[in-house]
């Protein structure tokens, strides 16, 4: 489901890109590539999640490159928090998640 929709924001977005990022312990990009974008939006992953279901700790979402052993800033992402929150970088290989629990995940949507 398009969350913007969802959510009732401005129509005038158009979501690019839809997936699902396993996190694990330590930091990753939510993606590799260079993606230019208006607006992320980022949630926990609800019971279907093609792996292996919910999340057992929180996940840090943050907006800059951290090093590799952050454990201690960003934007939480609580295990049950499917409802999510947007972000609006520039890029969405800018956005970073910082996991604490291996198999942990998000699922995520790009727009622009």
């Amino acid at each position: 489901m398009d969350v913007v929709r969802q959510h009732g924001l401005a129509s005038s977005f158009r979501r690019i890109m839809q997936g699902e990022r396993i996190v694990g312990e330590g930091t990753v990009k939510l993606i590799e590539q260079s993606t230019p974008c208006a607006m992320v939006w980022i949630g926990a992953p609800m019971a279907h999640h093609a792996h292996g279901g919910l999340n057992s700790e929180t996940i840090l979402v943050g907006g800059a490159e951290p090093p590799d052993d952050n454990t201690a800033g960003g934007q939480p992402l609580e295990p049950d928090d499917h409802a999510g929150f947007y972000l609006w970088p520039t890029d969405a290989a800018s956005v970073t998640l910082t996991g604490l629990a291996e198999g942990d995940a998000v699922e995520f949507q790009v727009y622009i």
